[in-house]
């Protein structure tokens, strides 16, 4: 009879640890298997020159796990840059312009009421076959109206020179322009009309020094 009596306390009591064991294991949904990872993802970068652009995910839900986490870097279709003919320029106004060829020397003076200005530029090739370079190509902008160089373009001691440049080619060089002496310190642009490999049009960019 005792014996029963004891068997029937010890039954709540292992039941009881039993529910205790139980509870002290994780609570459902926190352990990895019953975690369901929010994969986000960044926007792909540019593709590189060698054909792969990349992402960065991350798990939003941190359930520490990598199964089903997205691509970060997949091959892509590489478009080179265009093309381009960078042109830095600078100006400065001239009374005369000095020619010295040999032991004779002399210079050169605007017209009436006119004034030199001296532009000093560097081209430099940035993917083109070639590009021509030559005084007829340039014009200056100022005050609305576009004027042609200077016949002393072909004379001034650092004259730049009609030649094509090729890819990845600099040329520096100095152009002249006769500009009315009421508009000398309005401010002005560069224009170029040459061609670029054949009878391309050149992708000009400009740059004011």
């Amino acid at each position: 009879m005792r014996i029963l009596f004891l068997i029937a306390l010890l039954i709540p009591i292992l039941l009881v640890a039993g529910c205790v064991g139980q509870n002290s294991s994780a609570p459902i949904g926190t352990s990895n298997n019953d975690c369901t990872p929010n994969w986000q993802c960044s926007a792909w970068s540019d593709c590189s020159g060698s054909r792969t652009h990349t992402r960065t995910c991350s798990d939003a839900n941190v359930c520490n796990v990598t199964s089903g986490k997205p691509s970060v870097s997949e091959s892509c279709t590489y478009t080179p840059p265009a093309s381009s003919v960078d042109i830095s320029y600078s100006g400065s106004l001239k009374n005369s312009i000095p020619y010295t060829i040999g032991e004779y020397e002399t210079e050169y003076t605007p017209d009436s009421g006119k004034i030199y200005l001296q532009i000093n530029l560097t081209m430099k090739n940035n993917g083109y076959d070639k590009v021509s370079s030559s005084p007829i190509w340039f014009n200056l902008i100022t005050n609305n109206i576009s004027y042609s160089s200077d016949s002393t373009s072909y004379v001034v001691s650092d004259k730049l020179e009609s030649v094509d440049i090729l890819n990845g080619g600099t040329l520096t060089g100095s152009l002249v322009f006769q500009i009315p002496q009421s508009v000398s310190s309005a401010p002005f642009t560069m224009d170029y009309s040459g061609y670029c490999t054949g009878l391309e049009k050149c992708n000009i960019i400009w740059s004011k020094v």
